[in-house]
């Protein structure tokens, strides 16, 4: 049964943080960088402090609230850690969204109770999601996998519209990939071969953001060619590990990404 204390005491524990978030004003930092010959710019804000600051905080809260589960394996570490994605992602996310909301107590107010709702049907989805003969499994799944996607949309879109561009989009993008491919595939029976996959995810991400960069195109173009991309890798990765990748599942997967792309080209502009 979930300890509801707990479960109010993550939650709770969030939200403070994202209120606390718009009353701090730290200078920004720039931080230059070179990897493999390419210079990179990180500017370390406010937004980027915190947000770090609390997805760290609800990490924390997620191990604790799952660690008592009859179901899971919390001897090994990289079942839990694959838990801890998804919740402490939302919570980053959201900090954005209620900085860039309008300066209303309406929007403030809203922002955060949204924000707590959701982060709460996350934990009690993964909850149920721990245990395949809940009841309510299936569900549970199609709720993360829903949320997760929807929450690849708005995180991809974010890093292009304030995250800048160049190394910084990309290693953002590849963080962000394989942080929340490991949500969609940590039901496989090998946690190692799990992780594996998600890295690759996000090593795909990075290169195709490095080379998004140089088209020049706009966030939401460019934030849902990401999304495409990583609906396409962890799908395969997903039906890899459960064995079930055949020559009509790749063929389902290359009609799909064919019909999307369509759709992306008529409704984004993609001029230099």
């Amino acid at each position: 049964m979930l300890d509801r204390e707990k479960l109010g005491l993550v939650v709770g524990t969030a939200l403070l943080g994202l209120i606390v978030s718009l009353i701090i004003d730290l200078p920004t930092q720039a931080v230059y960088f070179t990897i493999l010959g390419a210079n990179g710019v990180l500017y370390i804000s406010t937004p980027w402090v915190m947000g770090t600051l609390l997805a760290g905080l609800t990490s924390a809260g997620v191990q604790s609230l799952f660690q008592d589960h009859p179901s899971q394996r919390t001897g090994e570490l990289g079942h839990s850690a694959a838990l801890w994605a998804l919740p402490a992602l939302t919570v980053f996310a959201a900090l954005f969204l209620v900085r860039l909301a309008p300066p209303s107590a309406a929007a403030l107010v809203g922002g955060l109770v949204l924000s707590g709702l959701l982060l709460t049907v996350i934990l009690l989805c993964q909850y149920r999601s721990l245990d395949r003969q809940h009841p309510s499994f299936h569900w549970a799944r199609l709720v993360t996998r829903l949320v997760t996607y929807s929450l690849a949309a708005v995180l991809f879109v974010l890093l292009y519209a304030v995250g800048g561009r160049g190394l910084g989009l990309g290693l953002g993008s590849a963080l962000v990939g394989a942080l929340l491919a490991i949500e969609l595939l940590r039901g496989a029976e090998e946690i190692r071969q799990a992780w594996l996959y998600s890295g690759l995810v996000g090593l795909a991400l990075l290169e195709l953001a490095l080379a998004l960069n140089y088209w020049g195109i706009g966030a939401s173009a460019g934030g849902f060619s990401l999304l495409l991309a990583f609906y396409l890798l962890s799908g395969l990765a997903r039906q890899h590990l459960r064995g079930g990748l055949d020559r009509r599942v790749v063929l389902e997967f290359a009609l799909a990404a064919a019909l999307s792309l369509a759709l992306l080209w008529r409704a984004f502009d993609w001029s230099w």
